[in-house]
């Protein structure tokens, strides 16, 4: 995947793995760094889409 906004390549978020960390309950956690994308643009963050 790439940045909508520059096209450099995305890497997983470090603060939520990615998307796979669960609650208790099972549920995928929201993560307010990627925006809950999984992932993160090394100059735009969780702002590439």
């Amino acid at each position: 995947m790439t940045c909508n906004k520059c096209y450099s390549s995305l890497s997983v978020c470090r603060d939520c793995d990615g998307q796979t960390r669960k609650s208790i309950l099972g549920d995928t956690l929201t993560c307010s760094t990627c925006r809950s994308t999984g992932y993160l643009c090394p100059t735009h963050d969780g702002h590439w889409q």
